[in-house]
């Protein structure tokens, strides 16, 4: 907006100008943009579909999100059961490793059958393990997911 008097002398202001009337004018410019050439318009859908394409974008990232929880949770429910066929599996070592031991020594096995039957034992304790961790893992991951913050037992 423009204000113009017409007339100008340093040290006045507008106000003195006014009222002494030295100037019989006063004028005042209004523009408006009536024609832009329309890109007000495409600017207004343009943001419109910005707008859009972040909703997109969130419902996109909420539905990762969900997927990445159900996985977790089919993830701790599959390491559950590997933990309880575990724990059988390392109580029918533990019996097998005990009877091997008693015939190795009234000398009815020999070394070999000995190992395996140490070796068995080991690797039913460390699936055990592996699948106990597996499962605190993934409840660890839905406990994050549900809650943002993981605490440590």
């Amino acid at each position: 907006m423009h204000q113009n008097t017409g007339y100008f002398a340093p040290g006045n202001n507008f106000g003195e100008q006014i009222k002494r009337s030295v100037s019989e004018s006063i004028g005042l410019t209004l523009s408006l943009p009536i024609l832009d050439g329309k890109r007000t318009k495409m600017a207004v859908a343009r943001a419109n579909a910005q707008r859009i394409n972040a909703q997109l974008d969130t419902e996109s990232r909420l539905n990762d999100i969900a997927q990445q929880i159900e996985s977790c949770y089919i993830d701790l429910r599959a390491a559950q059961s590997r933990y309880t066929a575990g724990e059988e599996q390392v109580k029918s070592a533990e019996l097998s490793n005990e009877l091997v031991n008693e015939q190795f020594n009234l000398g009815l096995v020999n070394t070999i059958e000995l190992l395996t039957a140490h070796n068995t034992l080991l690797e039913a304790r460390h699936s055990l393990l592996q699948a106990k961790y597996m499962a605190i893992l993934e409840h660890k991951m839905i406990e994050f997911y549900r809650t943002s913050s993981v605490t440590m037992p």
